[in-house]
């Protein structure tokens, strides 16, 4: 049985335009013809599905400045020992629609043909704030879906985005204008059904360029189940200046795993830093004890700052664990800054004997 080389790496240009928003990927099929297909401005590595006779789908998701247009945003290359076909036109809009952009490959020796659709999805950039519900009632994946916001790399056909598969659909994006200090993430985030987990693992991720990433929450075998209140689904952080790329990234899934389910989800601005609500050095919610600080129903925080008495921050703790150790800290005062879910940031100070 012939082998099926699938293969799909970064390609690393010599020239490269700074301002461009993700970066240039490829994909290749050597074993059915295909030696690079070049797609500039990429989000994330290019994916694919279908072995001939059956037709392969080819998957990308771009940022908002990629322009089809430009016929070097789109290059394609024959293997040793293959012709293409039918080439890409010059103009190669219906990459961007459902119907996708077909090519073929023919392979000189015997004749046989290799079928190709390449489908790019291109994000519009939303303007903060914004909000995006889906479900039963607000299904995404419409005739005419406009991408305003959000997107895949790879649709499917459920009511509510899923990231189903370690490989095709393994991430869902949202896009927007660059964020604030103050602008925060807020979505439901839990497993499509009650299952035990075993080998689900994932992360949510930001990026001011499409190009390199932080991330923001990682999960390893502890998602919010299906039956999960909706308190408990809920995922809420502050965004890093400048953020313009989320990503939900799906990393591995073990065959019984659920799926990850995501709706509900608002880009929005939680108010000035400015508006600090003062407390008494007494509050039951957040309180320290030898070198650990403890913090009483700690889903109700997004983001917590350890500061000096002198004014510099010393750690910042994105979604805080309910115990935060603080092992190498000198005894002192320190400031606490505790940011809400609700947009108030708690100040309060500290002992640590």
């Amino acid at each position: 049985m012939k082998k099926l080389l699938l293969v799909v790496i970064v390609f690393l240009s010599g020239i490269i335009n700074v301002n461009a928003e993700g970066s240039q990927q490829y994909f290749a099929s050597y074993t059915y013809g295909v030696q690079k297909l070049n797609i500039q401005n990429c989000l994330q590595t290019i994916s694919n599905t279908g072995v001939p006779p059956a037709t392969i789908s080819v998957y990308a998701i771009v940022a908002s400045d990629f322009d089809v247009a430009n016929v070097s945003n789109i290059t394609l290359t024959a293997y040793t020992g293959f012709t293409i076909s039918v080439d890409l036109p010059a103009d190669r809009s219906a990459a961007l629609t459902q119907t996708g952009l077909s090519f073929q490959t023919t392979k000189t020796a015997d004749g046989s043909t290799a079928n190709y659709t390449l489908y790019i999805h291109k994000i519009k950039k939303a303007t903060i704030p914004y909000s995006l519900n889906f479900g039963s009632l607000f299904p995404y994946n419409t005739a005419t879906p406009d991408f305003n916001g959000w997107g895949y790399r790879s649709l499917n056909n459920a009511t509510t985005p899923q990231l189903a598969s370690p490989s095709s659909t393994n991430s869902f994006f949202l896009a927007f204008n660059p964020s604030l200090s103050t602008d925060s993430l807020v979505s439901n985030y839990y497993a499509s059904n009650n299952n035990t987990q075993t080998g689900l693992s994932g992360t949510i991720n930001t990026s001011i360029d499409g190009i390199t990433w932080t991330t923001i929450k990682s999960m390893s075998n502890d998602l919010p189940a299906n039956n999960a209140t909706l308190y408990q689904k809920r995922f809420a952080s502050l965004l890093p200046v400048g953020t313009q790329y989320v990503q939900y990234l799906l990393t591995g899934k073990a065959s019984t795993d659920p799926a990850v389910n995501i709706n509900v989800i608002y880009v929005k601005h939680i108010g000035s830093t400015s508006a600090v609500q003062t407390i008494s050095d007494y509050d039951p919610n957040i309180t320290i004890s030898g070198h650990k600080l403890s913090i009483k129903n700690n889903l109700n925080y997004i983001s917590l700052q350890l500061i000096s008495i002198l004014g510099k921050t010393i750690q910042t703790y994105n979604h805080p664990d309910s115990e935060i150790s603080l092992p190498s800290l000198s005894k002192g005062v320190y400031i606490i800054h505790a940011r809400k879910n609700n947009g108030s940031l708690i100040c309060k100070k500290v002992i640590l004997n």
